[in-house]
């Protein structure tokens, strides 16, 4: 069985794959095909595998695995590294001998499967693959018809493309007989009727203003005798067409070179005019003939003459120009023009003058002085302009400057005096809290109202003041941020407890929710801003609703894979003019004086929840109706915990 394979060139292998593959057998032409022993490959048998090209190797498994008969063609190399094609033929064994190719479950396929070496008929499949849009690609670019004509006397093959101008060949032809398909072209039938006979056709056809070249020769077998033709056809129709063309275009350019509106001029190497056409003469006030065969240095003064000695060394060198050009006419006058000057070539390639088009552009260079003229009294206009200018914006920068030391100075200032006031405020609520109690002790009320004035009024002081040192803080980046671990449901409970006398003062129902997952929730954060910021939203709403509702809604959202707390505090108070919305995140602003008059208040308590909520990264938005209420949205995003 293994000197049959060996013989016939075959290779047989048997084995099984699971995660690995495991080979029983592997007989036959193995060295022959692959440059390894079939020991090499027993041994192991992951070469088996890796010998066949990456790409090739799922499809090879997949077969294996299938539990069913397949045949694939894949690439493999040898171990002289050349590459070749391998068909395998594979038949699904019984996995246990019960009946199944696979023993299911993911675990082992086994099969055997015949190899044979199919590299020459793969190249020569590849070769036509090739061959075929070669040729099409040939017929597209050029305009030829590529044919044979078989023993049959019909087309085996035909390539043409035709175009735009040319002959309008049919394409539809193979299988078929020339006299069939080209009825209109019986030279070009006879020309393949006589290549089928044995001769070399070689000629020039003409018909319905159609130009073929024609070439055919006969395909012979080892007898020598034609079994067909192959030929070439190119198509002149369009070049013959062109020539034609041609000639006549050369009279009709002799008509518009002398209508145009530019000047025209050829000249040799040296500077000798051998073609000017009328408007050129009568730009330089003489004519085309008198001009033939003059020097243009004749037309110039000694400064341009130059310029054009120069420009001609240009042109030897292959330089192409456009340029302003002085001229010089024969009665002493000058007129510009713009020049478009070319090198001109021979047939070979040799360089032999110019050929130059020129326009008059003697009013726009009037027009050109003119503007100069005007563009110099600009500039200097703008130079004036721009020394002001500077001058200007070093008072503007030394004004800011001032003003930014200025409010340093404020802040400075604010938090000095500040923390100076606080001292002998704290004293004077101390002192009247104490007297407040021994009187209450004593059961003396004479001086008890006095002494809540005295304690409400120093209250109120010290809270203001409080307000200015945060404010100060921030405007003088001083106020410090302390993240810490906090549990939003703690902060909220701690919050609604403070509230909650603020919201029974106004006679007001406050209503405080929590998600579920808000509440249970850890986070990253400063507590103490954080409460600053929600304390300051929930008693601003206490204290401008009045027998209404103030509700507080907390929840954390994903935006674009960031996470946000989002507190909301809604009421049903006064509401806030829309005009209004911005000015009351200013410091001492308020919605109107009326508001200060009702309500109280220093106006700073919203900056500064804004400022906190900004250092915090977040923001506080409004949204308010005259009447109806408002909602204060504070969004802050929550830094991941690690």
């Amino acid at each position: 069985m293994a000197d049959l394979a060996c013989r016939a060139g075959v290779v047989f292998v048997q084995g099984s794959i699971d995660d690995e593959l495991h080979l029983e057998v592997i007989v036959g032409a193995v060295e022959a095909l692959f440059g390894y022993s079939g020991e090499h490959f027993l041994a192991d048998p992951t070469l088996f595998r890796n010998v066949v090209f990456p790409e090739d190797r799922r499809a090879l498994e997949d077969a294996w695995r299938s539990g069913v008969d397949a045949s694939v063609r894949v690439r493999a190399q040898r171990r002289d590294g050349a590459p070749i094609w391998v068909e395998h033929a594979i038949e699904a064994l019984d996995a246990g001998g019960g009946g199944d190719r696979c023993d299911g479950g993911g675990g082992a396929c086994r099969f055997r499967a015949a190899l044979v070496d199919v590299t020459a008929e793969a190249r020569a499949v590849a070769d036509e693959a090739l061959f075929t849009p070669w040729l099409g690609l040939v017929t597209a670019a050029t305009p030829i018809a590529l044919f044979v004509v078989d023993e049959r006397g019909s087309f085996g093959r035909f390539y043409f493309h035709p175009r735009e101008g040319g002959a309008q060949l049919r394409t539809d032809v193979v299988g078929r007989r020339p006299a069939d398909v080209f009825a209109d072209f019986p030279g070009f039938v006879l020309a393949i009727q006589r290549a089928a006979q044995g001769q070399s056709v070689h000629e020039t056809q003409r018909i319905r203003g159609v130009t073929l070249e024609v070439h055919c020769e006969p395909l012979r077998g080892r007898d020598g005798r034609p079994v067909g033709v192959i030929g070439v056809a190119l198509d002149l129709t369009r070049e013959v067409t062109l020539d034609a063309s041609r000639r006549d275009s050369e009279a009709f350019f002799q008509s518009i070179i002398q209508t145009v509106n530019d000047g025209i001029l050829v000249n040799d190497v040296d500077g000798v005019i051998e073609y000017a056409n009328h408007r050129l003469a009568g730009f330089l006030g003489t004519t085309a003939t008198a001009m033939v065969g003059r020097r243009i240095f004749d037309y110039m003064d000694d400064e341009s003459a130059a310029e054009a000695r120069e420009n001609l060394r240009r042109r030897r060198a292959g330089v192409e120009d456009e340029f302003d050009f002085r001229w010089r006419r024969r009665d002493g006058s000058e007129f510009w023009s713009i020049v478009h000057a070319k090198p001109l070539y021979d047939a070979d390639g040799s360089h032999r003058g110019s050929v130059v088009a020129i326009n008059d552009i003697t009013r726009r260079k009037l027009a050109e002085d003119a503007l100069r003229q005007a563009h110099d009294e600009l500039e200097q206009r703008v130079i004036e302009r721009t020394e002001a200018l500077q001058v200007e914006v070093l008072e503007r920068r030394r004004a800011e400057e001032q003003a930014i030391l200025a409010n340093r100075t404020k802040s400075a200032f604010l938090a000095s005096m500040s923390h100076e006031l606080r001292t002998p405020l704290n004293a004077i609520l101390g002192y009247s809290e104490l007297m407040s109690e021994e009187m209450s002790a004593a059961g003396d009320s004479t001086f008890l109202e006095d002494l809540r004035r005295i304690h409400n009024a120093g209250a109120h002081l010290l809270e203001l003041i409080n307000d200015i040192l945060d404010l100060s803080k921030i405007e003088a980046a001083k106020m410090e941020i302390h993240m810490e671990r906090l549990v939003v449901g703690e902060l909220v409970r701690e919050i609604d407890a403070t509230t909650m006398p603020l919201a029974l003062k106004n006679d007001n129902t406050l209503e405080l929710r929590c998600s579920e997952a808000a509440a249970e929730r850890t986070i990253l954060g400063d507590a103490t801003k954080l409460k600053q910021i929600l304390l300051n939203l929930i008693s601003n709403a206490c204290k401008f609703t009045r027998k209404g509702t103030v509700s507080v809604s907390v929840r954390i959202d994903a935006v674009d894979g960031v996470e946000w707390l989002i507190a909301e505090v809604v009421d049903t108070g006064v509401g806030i003019p829309a005009d209004r919305l911005e000015a009351i995140f200013q410091a001492f602003t308020q919605a109107d004086a009326r508001v200060v008059a009702s309500y109280g208040g220093t106006g700073l308590g919203l900056t500064i929840s804004r400022r906190l909520a900004q250092m915090l990264g977040g923001d506080i938005t409004v949204r308010s109706e005259v009447g109806v209420g408002s909602t204060f949205t504070l969004s802050m995003p929550l830094p991941r915990l690690t």
